[in-house]
């Protein structure tokens, strides 16, 4: 006992025994492995204790190589399959990117194979009369056809360009058509026919459906991606931007290039006023062309006919398209559903022309019966999509323009990069805060007790800044500059602060030297986002200020004293950046 006393004495340098072998081996660790004796001796430590703690560390060290083998091997493993898997998957997506960045070839393309494999398989099956062989075929032909309109539906979605798939639709319909046409036919009368059309027509019309969809999700998708990535875009990157968008605006304006930008006529139409009357009108429109044709085949053909009823189901697609279309110019969601309830305004009131089925008792039978709750419901649906597809269109419109260096298009990015990085003027209090003669405090201390007391220190500064509605700009250094909203605000926070270090000094602080700060304190008019321009005017008048405050005390610019006034202060002699500086006279809080 008398022997682990003795031990624990202070030694001339100031440290105890425990203490001075710690700082031994911190400098060399394997100065742990000299003889134990030696190390009690040179220490005045227990030879059985360090012998111990010898122990202790090598049977850590021999458990870590037990595992570490293992641990190895199975690490190794994992990493070989995640290159294995990360190379394969790169060059899938190698080879999808180049397959697909003409998307419409790409479409057009795989869409004729299948046609042709479809067709010159089905020749081949019938003139065989093969049973078997051709269910598998037929099979086989099935998964082949998902697989392609699975791959256009990715094309569609990775491009996020509705205009694609509409074209593609618009030319694949004829094969689609006949691929509905080709189906098994249980009897060849007429009833019968019109069915196989009702499929034919119902695939090609499902084609179009989910290749929009799917190019309105992925441009969705995308805006979402690129708006993510805009908001973790640093305010270099910004200004980058910035002025070489500028640069190509110059000289684009210096060489006269006149813009062209596509479908220039859909944002008219967007921006006429009359369009609510021509959404009336197309629907009106639309109404009275079903009402004379069925009412032409309905004198021609018996009620049953199965080119009657192919005839309403290619009115039925017609009407979906002019629908669509009339909700897609509107532009945007609201607007077009609200386009294409006037189309169907227009659509309802030309039914009650009375023209064979159709009349007034119609229209009210219509209503009654619940089909026009139905179709509303039909094209609030569109409409969604409809307005989807129109904002969709319209960012990538804004993408290709920019791409293409169109003057309005690179001035309004322009336009909208400034007023981004240049917003509006307010005033803003900084507070500096400095640690004093911290090379002094520094020299010949431990390094973890360094770390742990500044680190310390400037967790108390921005907790009591924040506490006291203050933004920490930095933390660089052995300081901390904050932003305050008012002067007044500041004050608080740094006499907070202030009144804070002696019980920091007292309880936390490791150091042997006292933690002594000066602070100073500006304001000034100054733009947002203080925190993203740290080389700020109003931060370089505060950080002076704060040097010629006294230690332990608080210095502040003329406006700061001027915006607190109750304050009591002392005025320097001298003025920092052409500002007159006070000094606060009681720089902590009262009890």
């Amino acid at each position: 006992m008398a022997q682990a006393l003795e031990s624990l004495e202070t030694q001339p340098d100031g440290l105890d025994p425990y203490s001075r072998l710690a700082r031994y081996v911190q400098e060399s660790p394997g100065r742990i492995h000299e003889p134990a004796a030696d190390l009690a001796a040179r220490f005045g430590l227990s030879e059985a204790f360090v012998r111990d703690v010898q122990e202790s560390l090598a049977e850590d060290k021999g458990e870590e190589s037990a595992f570490a083998s293992i641990g190895d091997a199975l690490r190794g493993f994992w990493q070989g399959a995640r290159r294995f898997v990360r190379s394969v998957r790169k060059a899938v997506v190698k080879v999808w990117c180049v397959l697909t960045d003409k998307p419409l070839r790409f479409v057009l393309v795989s869409g004729l194979a299948f046609f042709v494999i479809h067709f010159a398989s089905a020749t081949y099956a019938n003139g065989k009369q093969l049973e078997v062989s051709s269910t598998r075929l037929d099979g086989a032909i099935g998964v082949l056809f998902v697989t392609v309109v699975a791959s256009h539906l990715a094309c569609f979605a990775r491009h996020g360009n509705v205009r694609t798939p509409l074209v593609a639709s618009a030319a694949l319909a004829p094969g689609l058509l006949a691929l509905g046409l080709t189906l098994p036919l249980t009897s060849p009368d007429e009833r019968q026919l019109h069915k196989v059309a009702l499929s034919a027509l119902a695939l090609t019309t499902f084609y179009a459906l989910a290749s929009v969809s799917a190019a309105v999700v992925g441009g969705l998708i995308r805006m979402r991606r690129d708006a993510s990535r805009q908001s973790r875009v640093s305010r270099q990157e910004q200004l980058d931007r910035l002025f070489s968008l500028e640069r190509r605006f110059q000289e684009i304006v210096a060489k006269r290039s006149g813009a062209n930008p596509a479908l220039s006529w859909v944002t008219g139409m967007r921006r006429w006023a009359g369009y609510p009357l021509a959404a009336f009108l197309a629907g009106a429109g639309f109404g009275i062309l079903r009402v004379l044709l069925v009412t032409s085949m309905e004198a021609l053909l018996p009620p049953n006919s199965g080119l009657l009823m192919m005839l309403r189901m290619l009115l039925a697609a017609l009407g979906f398209a002019v629908f669509g279309m009339v909700g897609y110019l509107a532009g945007g969601v609201r607007k077009s559903i609200a386009a294409m309830l006037v189309a169907f305004g227009g659509y309802v009131l030309s039914s009650a022309i009375p023209l064979g089925q159709f009349g007034p008792d119609s229209v009210l039978n219509f209503f009654r019966s619940g089909q026009a709750l139905s179709f509303v419901a039909g094209l609030s649906a569109l409409g969604l999509l409809a307005g989807l597809a129109s904002r969709v269109e319209a960012q990538a419109l804004r993408t290709h323009r920019l791409d293409q260096n169109d003057p309005v298009a690179l001035y309004a990015e322009v336009l909208q990069l400034q007023w981004k990085l240049r917003p509006a003027s307010l005033a803003t209090s900084v507070m500096v805060v400095d640690v004093a003669r911290s090379t002094m405090m520094k020299s010949e201390a431990d390094p973890l007790k360094i770390e742990y007391s500044f680190r310390a220190y400037q967790d108390l500064v921005t907790k009591v800044a924040e506490t006291h509605g203050g933004t920490v700009v930095s933390r660089a250094g052995d300081g901390a500059v904050v932003t305050f909203p008012e002067a007044s605000m500041a004050i608080l926070a740094a006499k907070a602060v202030q009144t804070a270090m002696q019980e920091f000094n007292a309880q936390v602080n490791l150091l042997d030297h006292r933690f002594r700060l000066r602070i100073g304190i500006h304001s000034g008019q100054t733009t947002a986002g203080l925190e993203e321009v740290p080389f700020n005017e109003l931060i370089d008048i505060a950080a002076h200020v704060e040097r010629v405050s006294p230690v332990g005390g608080i210095a502040l610019t003329e406006a700061v004293a001027k915006a607190a006034p109750e304050e009591p202060t002392a005025a320097l002699q001298d003025a920092v950046d052409g500002h007159n500086v006070r000094i606060v006279l009681n720089p902590v809080l009262e009890g």
